[in-house]
């Protein structure tokens, strides 16, 4: 994990992000997962969800927010 940490901090986001913590999990979840293919909103979306005891439509702002800082 402290490798993509690394790397989404070298893409200017840094932890006072929520979303930072849900693009690290979401990353790990589909490296992890290589062998089959995951659905965005339908795999990784409610994991995190329920892993952060939140919903699907905040973790999906949330990436969102982090992907608009890194462009």
């Amino acid at each position: 994990m402290k490798k993509i940490y690394g790397i989404i901090r070298k893409l200017g986001v840094t932890s006072h992000y929520k979303g930072y913590f849900f693009v690290a999990d979401a990353i790990r979840l589909a490296m992890d997962s290589q062998d089959k293919p995951l659905r965005i909103t339908k795999d990784i979306y409610p994991y995190l969800a329920r892993k952060y005891k939140t919903t699907t439509l905040s973790i999906e702002h949330d990436i969102r927010t982090v992907i608009n800082v890194c462009w």
